[in-house]
C-alpha cells in the first residue's frame, strides 16, 4: 500500500509539472515578463531572509522562463540583443 501511495504521488507530481510547463508555454510574452518580475521580487525577499535554497530555486525558474521568453521573441529580436 505505501509503495502504491508513493507511486501515485510521484505520478501526480509529474502530471502537475507537465501541466504547469504547458501553461507557462501558452503564456503571452507580457504575462511571462510579469511572472519573471514577481519571481525576481520573491527571490530577493528569500535571499534577504537567508532562505538561500529557495532563492536559488527561484533563480533557476527565472532562468528557464527567460529561455522560454527568448524563444517566443521574433528572430530579428533574438539576433539583436
Amino acid at each position: 500500500k505505501e509503495i502504491r501511495d508513493l507511486t501515485d504521488r510521484v505520478r501526480r507530481t509529474t502530471q502537475d509539472a507537465e501541466d504547469r510547463d504547458r501553461a507557462v508555454e501558452e503564456l503571452e510574452p507580457a504575462a511571462l515578463e510579469k511572472l519573471i518580475r514577481e519571481l525576481e521580487k520573491e527571490m530577493r525577499t528569500a535571499a534577504g531572509n537567508w532562505e538561500f535554497e529557495k532563492a536559488a530555486t527561484l533563480r533557476d525558474q527565472i532562468f528557464e522562463l527567460r529561455g522560454i521568453l527568448e524563444n517566443k521573441a521574433p528572430l530579428w529580436k533574438r539576433d539583436h540583443k
